[in-house]
């Protein structure tokens, strides 16, 4: 479920931090990609979630074009996972298993790595 691009006018949009810092809630968590605890304490990452309103709405008089909602985590795995599939250029989602789309990109690395491979090897047999 890798994406190359992100869409800018989706319904919701989240803003993760910048970096990991200690859960500081009353209660635990759960990590919104693999699910895993994630205790009182623990390092993770924090993701602010934004709602887009309806326009002309009592949501939107309110809150504006955007309303906040809860703040979604993700562990420590994860969330280098997550950093690491932004910098090679993927749009990621937090909802899905950052493990199961580090796997899925390296299949499509090892696929353009064919292709340009072969790409490379035709250009040079029709010298």
């Amino acid at each position: 479920m890798l994406m190359c691009d992100c869409h800018e006018d989706a319904p919701v949009i989240y803003e993760p931090d910048t970096r990991l810092s200690r859960l500081a809630t009353r209660r635990g968590r759960k990590c919104c990609s693999c699910g895993e605890r994630i205790n009182v304490g623990d390092e993770c990452l924090r993701i602010e979630m934004f709602r887009c309103c309806e326009p002309d709405s009592v949501d939107e008089r309110i809150h504006g074009e955007w309303r906040r909602m809860a703040d979604r985590y993700m562990c420590e795995r994860c969330a280098g996972l997550f950093w690491a599939l932004e910098e090679r250029g993927y749009c990621v989602p937090i909802e899905y298993d950052q493990r199961l789309l580090a796997r899925e990109a390296g299949e499509i690395d090892r696929e353009r790595q064919r292709l340009a491979i072969e790409a490379h090897e035709e250009k040079e047999a029709a010298r």
